[in-house]
């Protein structure tokens, strides 16, 4: 598999995530609100710690994607979908 498949998957779903979440607005809603600095800057700076946080597990994935059972976590997944769903 190339790396630019993951890589726009990867990009795919973190749009996916920011456009869904309305989490994000009630994360930064109150320090905008309440902060002297301006709205964007607040924002600016949630979304470089939400950044760095998502990093941080992914390079964690990678180094340690030898002894991630891949094909479990997946089965279970699929489960789990499945039951929550009603998927079959």
């Amino acid at each position: 598999m190339e790396l630019s498949f993951p890589l726009f998957a990867g990009i795919i779903a973190a749009i996916l995530h920011v456009i869904s979440g309305p989490d994000h607005l009630a994360a930064v809603t109150p320090f905008a609100i309440e902060s002297k600095k301006k709205a964007w800057k607040v924002g600016l700076f949630w979304g470089i710690g939400h950044l760095l946080g998502m990093l941080s597990i992914g390079v964690l994935f990678l180094a340690f994607k030898e002894f991630i059972p891949i094909e479990k976590i997946s089965m279970h997944s699929e489960k789990f979908v499945d039951v929550i769903f009603n998927v079959k």
